[in-house]
């Protein structure tokens, strides 16, 4: 215990004074995945690093966890012998409660209360959580959370990307069925459909991602997706990402001389429209441009001024017209 600890102490103010290395994140993020007791020690050393702790604890993990919550909870002794001795009378209060509350409120996968959710229906919806991270939800999904947000933990059924205010002593957590995503602050995706396998793609940052029942983890940095192989029963990280990938939700896309054909899904999908070629020869054109924020019309002149095209709206569909390349 007393190496651990050491370890601990070791990674936390690494962490802490920002020199923590990839191979030590990983190798804490599997630590408290194996043990969630070290997470609690992780916060608890974090907070005394804070106020300015110079050396090691000298108690131990379990310890340094026990004095903190009755610092936080002075009265939470008398509570136990309270409840311990008139057990049956609370229990008659409290059951047909807890009965109610578990009708009308939705819950996680981990059982913990979500008092809120924003549904999204045949548009995205953006929108800001109590701790100021923001969220892009995509059409057809559904995110839950505890209104109070002192957890920062959402629930997930669909797809969203989120944008995470940094916060260390509160790790943000998304819950999506068997899965679950950790992060401190970074901008990232979740893909959590019932009929595809889960993807997490990281725009920058950090981010872990568990597999709950057999704590598998992967930690993914900037640029780099994973999704898990129920096959292999692994994570596949062999992906690579650009600004593309999640244009949809950023609506930011620098796209350098990359074929028309390959970005068509992309545009698609960042402007929610169907875009064909009448002309199967303009699909090797290249294209060269920074979308910023640029609305649908502004993408589509130009495009019509890059590839010398005319542009029909046709029963839903945007035809492109032209040469070609």
């Amino acid at each position: 215990m007393k190496a651990m600890n050491q370890d601990i102490y070791n990674w936390t103010k690494k962490f802490h004074q920002g020199q923590l290395s990839e191979a030590e994140w990983k190798e804490l993020m599997q630590a408290m995945d194996d043990n969630p007791e070290l997470a609690d020690a992780f916060y608890s050393i974090l907070t005394l690093l804070k106020g300015g702790e110079k050396e090691p604890p000298a108690v131990d993990v379990r310890k340094a966890l026990q004095d903190h919550i009755r610092k936080e909870q002075p009265g939470k002794q008398p509570i136990r012998v309270m409840i311990t001795r008139h057990w049956w009378k609370i229990a008659a209060m409290i059951v047909p409660i807890l009965i109610v509350l578990k009708v009308l409120w939705p819950v996680s996968p981990d059982g913990l209360e979500m008092a809120k959710t924003i549904q999204a229906d045949s548009v995205q919806m953006e929108f800001v959580l109590p701790d100021n991270s923001q969220v892009v939800l995509a059409p057809h999904s559904r995110l839950s959370w505890n209104e109070d947000f002192q957890v920062r933990t959402v629930s997930i059924d669909g797809e969203a990307f989120f944008s995470v205010q940094r916060d260390s002593l509160h790790p943000f957590t998304v819950e999506a069925g068997t899965f679950k995503v950790r992060v401190l602050g970074t901008a990232f995706s979740v893909q959590a459909y019932a009929s595809r396998p889960l993807k997490v793609d990281v725009l920058h940052g950090r981010v872990a991602v568990t597999k709950k029942s057999n704590e598998k983890t992967v930690v993914l940095t900037a640029l780099e997706s994973t999704a898990w192989d129920e096959a292999q029963g692994s994570w596949d990280s062999s992906q690579q990402l650009d600004e593309g990938d999640l244009a949809w939700a950023t609506r930011v896309w620098k796209i350098e001389e990359q074929k028309l054909e390959d970005i068509i899904p992309g545009l698609e999908r960042m402007y929610g429209i169907n875009l064909e070629l009448a002309n199967p020869a303009l699909a090797q054109c290249r294209v060269s441009v920074i979308l910023d924020h640029k609305s649908r019309q502004e993408m589509l002149e130009i495009l019509k001024l890059i590839l010398q095209v005319d542009i029909s709206d046709q029963e839903g569909k945007i035809i492109l017209d032209g040469p070609g390349c």
